[in-house]
């Protein structure tokens, strides 16, 4: 009896066992993106196969979904690329990343249809934004005041077959493999070099003329950083990314291209009204845009304008492939603007993707830039020389002399595995993003990555940094050998300080010796570094050598 009864109760666990494992809900997000460059695939269909369960991505590639039961595999389709599917585990919450291959177009043939309407109804919405241009565009404001975040990633896609086969590249892929990062991994998958973050407050006057002036707060970089500084240092925030579509013309990489609701908007654009949604609070019209002639400095693309101020909300555009930018194979620009409501309308998200390919056979470098807009603040006066310093580098984070360096760099100390935005962000990242950078942050531990960002930064900055301590760099090394008619061949030994040495005392001293004239020359450079909120550097210099007239350091004549 008594088995009886505990073969029952085992009976009936196993049942009610079941019946939860049955009814087990799974929560899974992710991201789709592009196989070859890892740009996110809006709208895509997510679905679990042979059901009716499934979610649509949204504009970023980004889905979450919950599903019942325990499905074996999760799928993906979107118009112009293959369909893909990965397989599920028992976990119940998962993330997965799908990087979609182009293909699986469909041939259709010519459909013609007719309407009795008199014209196309885009024109009608299209000529409604020309006539509330002036009320709408952001230089209908004297001002604006806001806080901005700025990302920038830069990776190599399409790599060939000869810099794959590299150790650096193969040490890239598998320390990205032990991450589970499929964004870095795969062969085909864009390989992560650097990507930087800035947090900075933004001062623009509308005029005429356009000021503007931007307080570089706070700042973390990934990957081989530029020094303390240079001129790349202090320019990494939003300054250069000043996108506005109202205007007839938007200048990029210095060509001018013709906005999709410029003046002369029909005479680029063709124009196809697609839906009505809503964008944010804002019910929107959705209307395709496509350049007349392959050729021209246009783009394709969708823009969304509001239906009540008939206000440009959002666009996403890429620019025509046929279009003539040397050297550049990709360039996309999303924007999302403020609601009409609040005013004229201030980029509140922006996103510029570049690529640059040298030539056939070559791998493109891919340069994404985002922008992230808040607090905005409209008309507010400041004093007429409150603009004239246009970047403002206001990062003073404590530290003792000798370790300060990598603080103002903005990467990371030894030892340390967050920085100020991986506890402050106001941006969330996508799971690509994510992936890509924690392979980042482990990649400089690898001695053929460190080995390739020595030689990176000796051909960018020129020196070397020597000893454990790193007090000082060797350099400039392209001045380390010469020849001229005066000297014979020269040879030049030089070095200076580092931040290690003394934060605000740069020592620049060197000695040179010429075969032909046998005479030893010498020289001593200091550099005091008075204010680093405008960068106010005090120089001194005493050369006893030999220069040529023309090349003369104009700063010391």
């Amino acid at each position: 009896m008594k088995f009886s009864v505990s073969l029952l109760l085992l009976v009936l666990v196993l049942v009610l066992q079941g019946r939860w494992a049955v009814a087990q809900r799974i929560t899974i997000s992710g991201q789709v993106v592009e196989a070859a460059t890892g740009e996110p695939v809006s709208f895509a269909s997510v679905f679990v196969p042979r059901t009716t369960t499934g979610v649509t991505a949204d504009i970023e590639g980004r889905f979450k979904m919950a599903v019942s039961g325990s499905p074996d595999s999760l799928a993906v389709s979107a118009l112009g690329f293959l369909t893909m599917r990965k397989a599920l585990t028992n976990a119940a919450t998962q993330s997965i990343l799908f990087r979609l291959k182009k293909g699986g177009g469909v041939a259709l043939t010519e459909v013609v249809i007719s309407s009795r309407q008199p014209e196309n109804p885009a024109w009608r919405i299209l000529r409604e934004v020309q006539r509330h241009k002036n009320e709408n565009e952001r230089t209908a404001l004297h001002s604006a005041d806001f806080n901005s975040y700025n990302r920038i990633e830069v990776s190599l896609s399409d790599i060939p077959k000869a810099l794959a086969n590299r150790k650096v590249v193969k040490d890239m892929r598998a320390l990205a493999a032990r991450h589970n990062s499929a964004a870095a991994s795969e062969a085909d998958a864009p390989l992560p070099l650097f990507a930087s973050e800035v947090g900075s407050q933004v001062y623009v006057k509308y005029g005429p003329p356009l000021r503007r002036r931007e307080d570089i707060q706070h700042k973390q970089m990934r990957g081989a950083g530029p020094r303390e500084g240079s001129v790349l240092s202090q320019m990494l925030g939003s300054n250069f990314q000043n996108f506005d579509f109202y205007p007839n013309w938007q200048n990029i990489l210095g060509k001018d291209f013709v906005s999709p609701i410029a003046a002369g908007w029909r005479l680029t654009y063709d124009y196809e009204l697609q839906d009505s949604l809503l964008v944010g609070p804002d019910v929107c019209y959705k209307i395709k845009v496509t350049p007349k002639r392959d050729h021209d400095l246009a783009f394709t693309g969708t823009i969304w304008v509001t239906k009540e101020r008939y206000a440009l909300r959002r666009i996403d555009v890429i620019a025509s492939e046929h279009a003539n930018i040397n050297f550049v194979t990709d360039l996309r620009i999303f924007q999302e603007l403020t609601p009409p409501a609040q005013g004229p309308g201030i980029a509140q998200r922006t996103r510029l993707v570049v690529a640059v390919r040298p030539g056939e056979g070559q791998a493109a470098m891919r340069v994404r830039f985002t922008t992230v807009n808040s607090d905005f603040k409209r008309n507010i006066e400041h004093e007429g020389t409150f603009y004239n310093q246009p970047i403002v580098n206001t990062v003073m984070e404590p530290g003792a002399d000798n370790a300060t360096s990598g603080l103002i760099s903005g990467m990371l100390g030894k030892g340390e595995t967050e920085g100020y935005f991986d506890k402050n962000r106001p941006d969330t990242l996508s799971l690509s993003e994510r992936q890509t950078f924690a392979v980042l942050d482990s990649a400089r531990e690898l001695p053929s990555v460190r080995s390739t960002l020595d030689w990176v930064d000796l051909f960018i900055n020129g020196y070397r940094r020597v000893g454990d301590r790193g007090l000082i760099e060797l350099g400039p090394i392209i001045n380390s050998f010469a020849f001229n008619n005066y000297e014979g061949a020269r040879f030049r030994f030089g070095f200076r300080t580092t931040p290690m040495f003394s934060r605000n005392w740069v020592l620049q001293p060197y000695v040179a010796y010429g075969t032909k004239d046998g005479r030893v020359k010498y020289g001593l450079r200091a550099n005091y570094i008075a204010e680093r909120q405008h960068w106010t550097v005090v120089n001194a210099e005493y050369r006893h050598d030999v220069e040529q007239a023309a090349l003369l350091d104009n700063d010391f004549l």
